[in-house]
């Protein structure tokens, strides 16, 4: 296929298509495979596989002229500036050969000097007008995910309905979860200058941002991850730093938008849907738009390149802590001063839930955001993704933990 023919939203669509097909396969199979971390650990594993393959690392160097006919685009400019260089080189070699001396030299030459300074313009012109198409579909996806998965969650109520005497207080703890370990993320990233104000705390609120659907990963934990107290509480911790996320990185419409999600998407709760209608949501948010979306984030990193970099390594490791242990941590000196309960345990089991929740996929698409905003480069895009493969791949291991400790201080007590 000719994609020099293609308009750049056209062009950019098909290879977005390509990578999220590629990446719903990938995580079809470790769904089939069990894979750890469920289908939101499938997601965001499948995603990294095929953002990987079809991205600079594999398919840049294996066959570099179909990736930048997909992904860079402006083969067109970038033929006519080789031209016009390939001109100039003979133009100068004939001059040299005549024996004209450099004054000469600089002034026969000054005519295509200003042609390829014209096509080096138009190039790059080209290549943001791709670049922008491709995160047009990228943003775009991670958007429908969102809706996909909030329409999921007005229809699959919790298990344990929340008292509503208790609403207000939940919502405010809620909103207050990871608030924390964001920003304790944000100044490990400011403390080795790796990244700006805003970027660094965008960046934070990205990596301890709530989930939109808890209960579809968090009921893996067991009853506190089906009642209504985590469900809402983890919806408001991703409503309150997704608006936090659309603020840093300049995006104030969306922000705006984004403001009712502040209070955990409570309103607008309907009846529980069928099985069948679950399931397919289910399947069209965690099965196709949220590999979809995780590939592209990293399709968009060279790991030849970012791996020797320290900003990459600072974020990285970073988000690998806080995500984890900095969520529970955070999730459970919140519930254990609320005083919501009397039960020793529940702090640390909700805890425990809410880094069960399946985050991995909106943790990566609000990098995305602050990516396509330009408040951070693809060295920290690529330290959020591997925050969300820790969360992912860990965050089931919590529970257990947490059983283990109280069964022994049970038996030592």
């Amino acid at each position: 296929m000719d994609f020099s023919r293609l308009s750049d939203p056209a062009a950019a669509g098909i290879g977005f298509a390509a990578l999220t097909l590629v990446a719903a396969l990938f995580a079809g199979m470790l769904r089939w495979g069990r894979a750890p971390g469920g289908a939101s650990g499938a997601a965001v594993l499948g995603g990294v596989f095929a953002g990987l393959l079809l991205g600079a690392g594999v398919l840049g160097r294996a066959a570099p002229g179909v990736f930048d006919d997909v992904y860079i685009g402006a083969n067109s400019e970038r033929a006519a500036l080789s031209d016009a260089v390939s001109m100039r080189d003979a133009h100068a070699a004939a001059l040299r050969e005549a024996g004209a001396d450099d004054g000469a030299l600089r002034r026969a030459l000054a005519e295509h000097e200003s042609e390829i300074a014209a096509l080096l313009e138009a190039e790059a012109g080209a290549m943001a007008q791709r670049r922008g198409a491709l995160l047009a579909w990228g943003v775009g996806s991670f958007l429908l995910m969102l809706v996909a998965l909030s329409v999921l969650r007005m229809h699959s109520p919790p298990r344990r309905a929340l008292p509503a005497a208790a609403r207000g207080s939940v919502r405010m703890l809620g909103a207050g979860t990871g608030a924390v370990a964001g920003l304790v993320a944000a100044a490990g990233l400011l403390a080795f200058s790796v990244a700006s104000v805003p970027g660094a705390l965008g960046w934070g609120f990205a990596v301890t941002i709530g989930s939109v659907a808890p209960g579809v990963r968090a009921r893996k934990v067991g009853r506190w991850g089906r009642d209504g107290m985590t469900d809402l509480a983890t919806a408001c911790a991703f409503g309150m730093h997704f608006v936090m996320v659309c603020v840093f990185a300049g995006l104030a419409l969306l922000s705006v938008l984004a403001l009712p999600a502040v209070v955990g998407l409570g309103l607008g709760r309907t009846r529980r849907a069928s099985r069948r209608v679950r399931r397919g949501l289910r399947l069209f948010a965690l099965g196709v738009l949220a590999p979809g979306v995780v590939a592209f984030c990293v399709s968009r990193v060279d790991p030849f390149e970012v791996w020797t970099l320290a900003v990459f390594w600072v974020g990285a490791v970073v988000a690998a802590v806080v995500a984890t242990d900095g969520r529970w941590i955070n999730s459970w000196a919140l519930w254990r001063f609320s005083r919501l309960s009397d039960d020793p345990r529940e702090p640390a089991l909700r805890a425990s839930a809410q880094v069960a929740s399946g985050v991995g996929a909106t943790q990566c698409g609000a990098a995305l955001l602050l990516y396509g905003a330009g408040a951070i480069g693809a060295p920290l895009l690529a330290g959020a993704v591997v925050g969300a493969l820790a969360v992912e791949m860990v965050g089931q291991l919590y529970k257990p933990a947490v059983g283990m400790l109280f069964k022994n201080g049970a038996r030592n007590g």
